[in-house]
């Protein structure tokens, strides 16, 4: 592999999903695997194409698994001591689909050798080199937070540094409470303005913010401030999206951009999000590319509810909008066809919380144009 790696960064898996040639055959397309991260590769041009970190795959699933007569390409696992690899020309083999959990969002790899040694592989590495260091970061972070002496904000119960004057959780306006007359004084007071009593560590919101507790605010939408412009010159689209949410472009194949939602509280584990994909390979109509979404989704997700399914316009183009409930989330699909390229946006979200954010989504959706 030619494309340079990270400090520290060790190639562990490759395989050859695209090439072109006969007698000299040359690799277009490769699926890599390093000790940080997972990619797809144009080798031709020495371009990572899409990649996500092994601490952002919730999960890896294995699908439509055959047998097959004839080599599909080669494969190579490199340990740190040893180094083998599969390669086939004739002989019967196992191939499958690799599915990546990410965020709620799926990333499949078609046709790849013995998927269920790759599933474990990957597996292995997580568990052996993430998940002791995520466990102990937790844990670490759980005594730091706990030993340290700040500020608790009573309305999301974030530790704010001494002297805080706004909570860094919520933002919500942080005072001191005499604890002998309920005098509400700053933060940085030492005597009470009204008894002249010493103050203690007793905090609370101020009341004058009139902010509404996050259980207020479990199913109401969320007031953005104000709309950034995001513009993808190289897809000839471009959308707003609110300046409380997180803009992400380490997305993967398909997959151009992706908005995060902003934190509901500094535990919440699962962030809102929508992304918008553009497809140039997709050989099928609108209509097509709907039913083929439905039953790859219901065929992948036991808990699969189409909610609705009906037309719409996307940027003044023919569109299709569907909402539907799978893998305990609900999901938003915006889909539209323009010059034989498919561009849809999709929101995501847990179940419950769906009215949240909708709003807001809605104007990024909106917002949608060609250039």
């Amino acid at each position: 592999m030619s494309t340079k790696l990270g400090n520290g960064e060790v190639q562990l898996w490759s395989f050859a999903a695209q090439t072109k040639g006969f007698f000299r055959v040359k690799v277009v397309i490769s699926l890599v695997v390093t000790n940080f991260r997972i990619m797809r590769i144009d080798q031709q041009n020495n371009k990572v194409l899409g990649y996500f970190l092994f601490t952002w795959l919730d999960d890896v699933i294995v699908m439509n698994t055959h047998r097959v007569s004839r080599s599909t390409g080669y494969a190579i696992y490199t340990g740190y001591r040893t180094r083998y690899g599969t390669r086939s020309s004739g002989s019967s083999k196992t191939v499958g689909d690799i599915v990546f959990i990410i965020n709620g969002q799926k990333v499949s790899w078609g046709g790849i050798p013995d998927p269920t040694g790759l599933k474990n592989f990957i597996k292995s590495i997580k568990k052996t080199m993430y998940d002791p260091l995520a466990k102990l970061a937790t844990k670490t972070n759980s005594s730091r937070a706990g030993a340290e002496t700040g500020i608790p904000c009573p309305n999301c119960n974030q530790q704010n540094p001494k002297n805080s004057q706004f909570c860094n959780g919520c933002g919500s306006k942080l005072l001191q409470i005499c604890s002998k007359c309920n005098q509400s004084n700053p933060i940085d007071a030492s005597f009470c303005s009204k008894c002249g009593s010493q103050l203690g560590i007793n905090y609370s919101v101020s009341a004058s913010e009139n902010r509404p507790t996050l259980s207020d605010q479990k199913h109401s939408e969320v007031i953005e401030p104000s709309f950034y412009e995001c513009i993808l010159p190289e897809y000839n689209v471009k959308n707003n999206y609110p300046s409380t949410w997180t803009r992400r472009d380490d997305t993967y194949d398909a997959l151009k951009v992706m908005f995060q939602s902003p934190k509901e509280s500094p535990t919440d584990p699962f962030l809102d999000a929508l992304g918008v994909t553009v497809d140039e390979t997709l050989k099928m109509n609108l209509q097509k590319f709907i039913e083929v979404s439905i039953a790859n989704v219901r065929r992948t997700s036991s808990d699969f509810k189409l909610l609705e399914s009906t037309p719409t316009t996307l940027s003044g183009l023919r569109a299709h909008q569907i909402v539907y409930l799978a893998n305990n989330l609900k999901w938003l699909v915006v889909a539209t066809v323009r010059k034989k390229v498919f561009y849809w946006l999709q929101y995501c979200s847990e179940a419950e919380k769906y009215q949240k954010f909708l709003s807001s989504v809605e104007q990024m959706i909106s917002s949608f144009e060609f250039l």
